[in-house]
């Protein structure tokens, strides 16, 4: 099995599919600016490694896919809606920019 890469990986979709992967005996690493799990992802502490990265950070990107060898990448960071009308720069930054790093 590989290592796998989950952008927002404390978001409600990375959380869950961080589950799923390991069910799969995928080892997995969570991509997300903030460096600890939130409660409702307790069950998965030390079971996952955390890169405390910004999406919009191009070798923020780079580095944590070579320094955890990573072999599949699932993209979920993600602005939502309510972010989006509060900043639509920062929408833009996350859904478009980090999408394209």
């Amino acid at each position: 099995m590989g290592r796998s890469l989950i952008t927002g990986g404390m978001g409600f979709t990375g959380i869950h599919l961080a589950r799923e992967l390991l069910a799969d005996g995928e080892e997995v690493v969570l991509f997300q600016r903030r460096g600890h799990l939130p409660s409702s992802a307790s069950d998965l502490q030390g079971k996952v490694s955390i890169a405390s990265c910004d999406i919009n950070n191009w070798v923020q990107v780079v580095e944590t896919v070579r320094k955890h060898e990573i072999s599949t990448i699932y993209h979920a960071a993600a602005l939502l809606s309510k972010g989006c009308e509060e900043s639509v720069f920062g929408g833009f930054r996350v859904n478009v920019e980090g999408t394209m790093n």
